[in-house]
Order: C-alpha cells, then structure tokens, then sequence
C-alpha cells in the first residue's frame, strides 16, 4: 500500500496499461480493456482484463488475469481456421439447412444456411445466391417432394439418412449423406455420382443386349467363372441338361461333365480359359 505501481512494476510505464490509467485520471472516462503484459516484470506474458474508474481524486483498478480463457479462444481460432480450410478444399458438395414445416408440423420447404464452394460449383450458382434462400425458391417448378421429405425428415427426426437419388434441382444424380447436427437443422455431404449412373445404365444396357443374344442361340450354351463353376444356361442347354437354370447355376462344369484331365478337350478348355 502507498507505493507506486512503477515501483514494482517497472515496464508498467511503458505500457498500454499505464496510458489508460492517466487517461481515466485525466478525463473521469471509464476504460476496460483486455491487453498482454510482457514487460518483464512478471514471471511469464499474461492476459489481463482491466477495469479503471475514477473515484474522486483517486482512480480505482480491477485487474483480472485471463490468459487461460485466450489460450482457449486461440485454440478456437484456430481450429476453426482448419475447419474452414477442410470445408473450402473438400472435392464433395456440403449443404447446411433449417427445415421450413406447415401448420401439421410437417416438413414444406428447407433454407440454406451453409455451404462449401464445391456446393457452389454443383448449383452453378454463387454462395451469394443461394444462402438465406429457400429449396422451393431456388428450385422454382423442379423443386422434388421427395427431397423435401427426406431431408425434412432428417432435421426433425435427428435420424441420419443415406441415398442416391436424381436432383431435378442441378440436374444431377447424387450420392447424399445427411445428419441432423441441432434440432430442425440437417446437413448433408454430397456427390455428383451421374457419371457413375450413366455408366451403370451402360452396362446394364449393354448386359441385356448380350442376354438377347445370347438368349436367341438356338444350340445350348453356357458360361463359367474362373473357378470352372457355371454362372449361365441358355434355355436350350437347360433342355439338354434336362434341369432348370436354378439347379444348374453354381454347380462346378466337371460335376456334370466328368472330362479327364489327360484329353484334349480337357487342354482345350483350360486353353481357352488362360
């Protein structure tokens, strides 16, 4: 008591402490303020939270030590910073929504809240653009129900969902996952899978043409995997065998064609699957 603070505290001085203390000495103006003291004086750099008022001639000081809760928000910062960073670089699309519900409770409409740039590039649209924005809004006429229910679902259920399923609203197939991170909110990470899509229907396209064909073959025909057993029968080998494709498929060729292994239709076969 009685002594100066740059008695003790000798950078004090030289300190933005020090200037709001004659500033409220000055003016009566109250100041708060948060700073980190590094002078020297003390053992390590700490953040303090001051209080200074003016009482009367005198000026009272609260000071309150507060570089745990920074390093906290530090770390906050940061790991946002990261997140930020994740969200931005992500190759899937990330929508964040609150479900809009009718006077039944029931889910009628989503807004955007969120979303990542490849968001944007999925929509063809910018961030500007779509954030405050409704579903229904965005999507005009192609706005799907189905959606809505889903996802609307999804943010009053708190129950994750999983699908792939054509977007009228892009112009897409997507591959979706979607949880509920709060009540009435949903948010989903999602793929542009058409490609994938177009090149299923191919192969499926591309798979009945062959049954067609194969099908038409007027002599009995059948086919094996790698490992000799029979994955197909046309209906004329089924004929032949006198048994239905069910009791044929599965079972190994040798079962019911015991072929020596020493022939040449044994050599040949084996050839042919090489």
């Amino acid at each position: 008591m009685g002594r100066r603070v740059s008695e003790f505290l000798p950078a004090h001085s030289q300190s933005p402490f020090h200037e709001a203390h004659a500033h409220v000495a000055d003016t009566g103006e109250t100041c708060i303020m948060e700073r980190k003291y590094d002078g020297g004086d003390i053992p390590r750099p700490t953040w303090f939270r001051v209080v200074v008022v003016r009482t009367g001639q005198d000026i009272a000081i609260l000071s309150q030590d507060i570089t745990e809760r920074k390093k906290v928000e530090e770390a906050v910062l940061v790991s946002e910073e990261r997140f930020h960073r994740l969200f931005a670089a992500m190759d899937e699309g990330f929508i964040l929504c609150e479900v809009l519900t009718d006077e039944g409770g029931r889910p009628g409409d989503f807004r955007y809240l969120d979303l990542n740039p490849a968001g944007e590039r999925f929509f063809g649209r910018p961030r500007e653009e779509i954030v405050g924005r409704t579903y229904r809004e965005i999507g005009g006429t192609k706005a799907d129900e189905e959606w809505i229910a889903m996802l609307g679902n999804v943010a009053l259920t708190g129950q994750p969902a999983t699908l792939e399923r054509y977007a009228p609203v892009g112009g897409h197939w997507v591959g979706l996952r979607a949880y509920s991170p709060r009540p009435g909110q949903f948010a989903a990470v999602f793929a542009d899978i058409t490609e994938r899509k177009r090149a299923e229907e191919a192969l499926e396209e591309s798979e009945a043409k062959t049954r067609e064909i194969v099908e038409s073959i007027q002599d009995p025909f059948y086919a094996v995997d790698r490992d000799w057993r029979i994955v197909y029968v046309n209906p004329d080998a089924q004929a032949a065998f006198h048994k239905t494709s069910d009791e044929i498929i599965g079972h190994a060729l040798w079962d019911g064609f015991p072929i020596p292994r020493d022939s040449k239709a044994y050599r040949e076969l084996t050839r042919a699957m090489q």
